[in-house]
């Protein structure tokens, strides 16, 4: 009898975290497609910072809001043109990334070919910048420091007008 219950013991111990850890990963795939849904090229939050900066812009350097209003403009066409592109440049990246696997290119020939496909290391040091200046920006106005808000904004637009600009390069190749 103390062998059955022991047996029946040993089982239940086994099973109980098994089911436990089991009902955990049905709950946590459905968040990982939630947040997927809310990335950070959401056009809902895009439109917010770009509303919040104009209310900066319109407060501290209102002489630039005729500027920065065509930077938003001009981004919002060449984004619209980059998503109609999106599925076709993800093909395209799979396939390299496929051809490197299969062992068909090596690494840095896969690299030379994200390179004709606009995707470059030194953008993403360029992005980097901009989101500093962008920090900058914030706690100048949560501080509301006049002087360096005024002095950031216009370098920030021309960060935004090259960025554009590099966009559209990038986005006349692919």
């Amino acid at each position: 009898m103390k062998k059955k219950l022991l047996a029946g013991a040993l089982v239940l111990a086994v099973m109980v975290p098994t089911s436990a850890f089991a009902a955990n990963s049905g709950t946590s795939v459905e968040l990982v497609a939630h947040k997927a849904h809310t990335q950070t090229m959401n056009g809902e939050k895009i439109k917010e910072r770009q509303d919040r900066l104009m209310d900066i812009v319109k407060q501290y350097s209102p002489e630039l809001s005729g500027d920065f209003q065509k930077v938003f403009d001009e981004r919002k066409q060449i984004m619209e043109q980059f998503r109609a592109k999106h599925d076709e440049l993800r093909q395209k990246f799979k396939d390299i990334h496929t051809k490197v696997e299969k062992g068909e290119i090596t690494k840095e020939q896969a690299k030379k070919e994200m390179e004709k496909l606009g995707f470059k290391k030194e953008n993403s040091a360029k992005i980097k910048k901009q989101f500093e200046l962008r920090k900058e920006l914030k706690e100048a106005a949560d501080a509301k420091d006049a002087a360096k808000i005024k002095k950031i904004l216009p370098q920030l637009l021309t960060q935004m007008q090259d960025r554009n600009k590099q966009l559209k390069e990038d986005f006349a190749k692919k």
